[in-house]
């Protein structure tokens, strides 16, 4: 099995185990919990406080009837995936007890003693919310226009149905902003199933992409499978080559340097924290969430921990799986603080799957640690150009289990 994978931690089913492994007195402590979200950090930590804290009263409030994972959305364009594999319910938190409050949650108040959600106390409040996305500093973006197909996976369809319709011989311009955003490798991996989605329908054409970063994750990993796989249908084009993206003129980019021309304009704008953690005076200067502690606690407000792609992790990328290994650690940390025991160690771990083709796929990962207050990245893994097609099949394997376990342990049944 590949180092990091399924194997070793591919569901970090080890944080909380030491106290699940100890005869508590759970049962008679009800502390009021509020979970704000219901992705992947947030349903982690619901059912892993529901675990290791049983007459916890938990709460979680999420608008969206359903989940639609952004995880494995790029293979959904590249026609590797079935989109029903991404789809989920939160019925599972009834059969564990968890309340769920089927709202946008607009602020959280701060000012008293306990926070509150809509005049409602909490002993502690799991803010879970994922990104938002900011306004593109250019002109003539219209986000309605050209929507950002960023923020969930429904909306990997209608882009699907889009580059489908492109006459032959088009170009697909990608305008990716600079860090952080959610899943730093994503952007290459769509122009990867863009290019490999043309190819396969026999239709010309190329993707260009205006990057404001002088270079990208998994860079040689991807740059290779453009070179083999889809000569000529992938052009990169840093910051220091063609400058900032200024305006979007009728159906050109402008930047500082030249003019992109395209058929589909496909703009992943720069993201922050979600507006709730904004506007309840969480974010620092960033536009993103400070934490500190394995409970990542706000470093201002000790009742909140936030988790997932909101927060400021260190070295950890804004990840499904980074998320739900934030939420598994937290919600140890916070079950042994209510319940006077020690915390155990955390387990902090990272594996990000890139599909470049039908049986081809790369990975990057490792564990994180807590060193002088800072997430720090040890004794990471990643994939070489060159590898054998044997191995990247067998990871394209490994890779599509793992969404599939992954996604049972957050949205299936029950613990």
């Amino acid at each position: 099995m590949t180092k990091g994978g399924i194997g070793r931690r591919g569901l970090l089913a080890g944080a909380g185990a030491a106290l699940l492994s100890r005869p508590l007195n759970a049962g008679t402590l009800a502390p009021a919990l509020a979970v704000v979200g219901g992705g992947i950090a947030g349903m982690t930590a619901a059912r892993r406080l529901r675990a290791l804290l049983p007459a916890a009263r938990i709460t979680v409030f999420e608008p969206l009837p359903a989940y639609h994972a952004c995880y494995g959305a790029n293979q959904v364009l590249g026609g590797w995936l079935d989109d029903a594999r991404l789809r989920f319910r939160h019925d599972a938190l009834a059969r564990l007890g968890i309340g769920l409050v089927r709202e946008t949650v607009a602020r959280i108040d701060l000012d008293g003693a306990r926070p509150r959600i809509g005049g409602r106390a909490f002993d502690h409040v799991v803010l879970a919310a994922g990104v938002a996305m900011a306004a593109p500093a250019y002109d003539g973006y219209d986000p309605a226009a050209t929507p950002p197909y960023w923020t969930a996976g429904e909306g990997i369809l209608p882009l699907r149905d889009r580059i489908d319709a492109l006459p032959d011989d088009a170009t697909v311009v990608m305008v990716v902003p600079g860090a952080p955003y959610r899943c730093p490798p994503a952007p290459y991996e769509r122009a990867t199933a863009i290019a490999a989605r043309m190819q396969a329908r026999g239709r010309r054409g190329r993707v260009v992409i205006l990057d404001a970063k002088g270079s990208f994750p998994k860079q040689a990993l991807f740059e290779d499978a453009w070179r083999r796989l889809y000569p000529g249908r992938v052009e990169w084009l840093p910051l220091d080559m063609i400058g900032r993206v200024t305006a979007i003129a009728g159906d050109a980019v402008i930047t500082a340097t030249d003019r992109f021309r395209f058929d589909l304009l496909h703009v992943i704008p720069p993201q922050t924290a979600a507006r709730v953690a904004l506007d309840s005076g969480l974010g620092d200067g960033t536009g993103w969430v400070p934490v500190t502690g394995p409970a990542f606690r706000h470093p201002r407000a000790a009742r909140v921990s936030a988790l997932g792609d909101g927060c400021i992790a260190g070295d950890m990328p804004k990840s499904a799986f980074s998320a739900n290994a934030q939420a598994r650690v937290a919600a140890a940390t916070l079950a042994a603080e209510f319940l006077d025991l020690p915390a155990p160690a955390p387990d902090l771990f990272n594996t990000c799957y890139s599909r470049l083709a039908e049986a081809e796929t790369v990975l990057v990962g490792g564990p994180f640690a807590f060193v002088d207050g800072r997430i720090k990245a040890h004794d990471g893994f990643i994939s070489t150009p060159g590898e054998s097609a044997e191995k990247r099949k067998a990871q394209t394997e490994e890779a599509v289990a793992w969404i599939d376990l992954f996604s049972a342990g957050i949205f299936g049944a029950g613990d």
